[in-house]
């Protein structure tokens, strides 16, 4: 999140347990990001998947793997894992 978080953003970590037993967790990563508009949300959890060829450098280095493995360890545990964006913001949310 703090590496495509716009320059003067934010990054906002949730944690809380949901479900009526209260034994399931929901988590949300939550970065500003005013280009969120212009992104295909549909494969942000595809291998090697990048949002454009302009974050392809030194300050955004990476291989494009990290979300398609978190989508993969949130499978094993009967998870969901999913995005959304709304007012500049766009949001990562983990349910367990």
């Amino acid at each position: 999140a703090n590496k495509y978080c716009d320059p003067e953003g934010t990054v906002t970590v949730r944690l809380r347990q949901i479900g009526r037993t209260r034994k399931r967790a929901r988590l949300e990563v939550s970065n500003t990001y005013k280009e969120g508009k212009e992104v295909d949300y549909s494969k942000f959890f595809e291998r090697f998947y990048r949002i454009d060829e302009s974050h392809n450098n030194k300050e955004h280095s990476g291989f494009g793997i990290g979300l398609s493995m978190a989508q993969s360890m949130v499978k094993l545990f009967k998870g969901r894992i999913f995005t959304s964006y709304k007012n500049d913001t766009i949001t990562f949310t983990v349910i367990l």
